[in-house]
């Protein structure tokens, strides 16, 4: 995310709670993904009016599964929405780490009851919707604005503007680009940039965990115990997530396991390769 900031008062000084003037600061974030509603949450919580501009018309189930660590669900603790978060997560009881030529066990750590009284906070595995929809439904209706695109945005020492595609300008004390890695917000701040492509494409895929039960893979369809497994040179994790990576010069990486409670598994497989090949 990407903060613009425009509100400058000489010999003013700013409170959480509002301006050297007595006014409460005013935020607005464009981009309702995952860092737009945490970002619109924290400022919220920090005493800020705050306006969500999101482009889509409607929300919908986007991504697949994805690892929140200590330091992430620390964090939804504090948005008071690690509790909804956490209810159709799988929680993997270690990361293994495992051998793709031989299937053989590297290392493995431990991800499940030891590691939240260390660090404090579970480590999760879910789907991304999932976190998505706990953020969306934290945030109050009226402060999100959905179909409403930013074409430009503008600042002075007192405050920074949005113009949205119908032309309406609305304007705060700050602007929060959070819309996704083709921002159209960075723009303005930095400049026009490309993506550069990395030479590594992503497969990914859900599947129920009874379609592929018989393939021996190394996770817990019932629940019971969950592993993840992940690698960067020939590797895979159980009980929850197993990651299959191959050493250079052609690196290759699965990694498989349990998203939600209930019976669905998530493949992910990753390999260096050139866009559509």
């Amino acid at each position: 995310m990407t903060w613009l900031r425009g509100f400058r008062m000489p010999g003013g000084t700013f409170g959480v709670e509002g301006t050297a003037s007595g006014r409460r600061r005013r935020a607005i974030v464009v981009g309702a993904g995952i860092g737009g509603l945490a970002a619109t949450l924290s400022l919220r919580r920090a005493g800020r009016d705050v306006v969500l501009v999101e482009q889509a018309a409607r929300f919908t189930e986007v991504g697949a599964g994805i690892q929140l660590a200590p330091n992430a669900t620390r964090v939804l603790r504090r948005l008071d929405v690690l509790d909804t978060v956490a209810a159709p997560a799988s929680r993997p009881s270690h990361l293994s780490f495992r051998s793709w030529s031989d299937g053989s066990e590297i290392c493995r750590y431990a991800t499940g009851r030891e590691t939240e009284e260390e660090f404090g906070a579970p480590y999760l595995l879910l789907h991304r919707a999932d976190l998505h929809d706990a953020l969306v439904a934290a945030v109050p209706p009226g402060s999100v604005r959905l179909n409403t695109a930013v074409v430009d945005i503008t600042q002075d020492d007192d405050s920074a503007c949005i113009t949205t595609a119908t032309g309406e300008r609305l304007h705060a004390d700050l602007v929060v680009a959070a819309d996704g890695i083709r921002s159209a917000a960075r723009q303005w701040l930095f400049g026009k940039d490309e993506a550069v492509f990395s030479g590594t494409a992503a497969y990914r895929a859900l599947l129920p965990s009874a379609e592929v039960a018989n393939l021996g893979l190394p996770h817990s369809p019932s629940g019971s115990a969950r592993t993840a497994t992940s690698s960067t040179t020939g590797c895979a994790a159980v009980n929850s997530s197993t990651s299959w990576p191959s050493s250079a010069p052609r690196s290759r990486h699965r990694s498989h396991g349990p998203l939600r409670q209930n019976p669905a598994s998530n493949y992910a497989s990753s390999r260096a390769g050139t866009p559509g090949s």
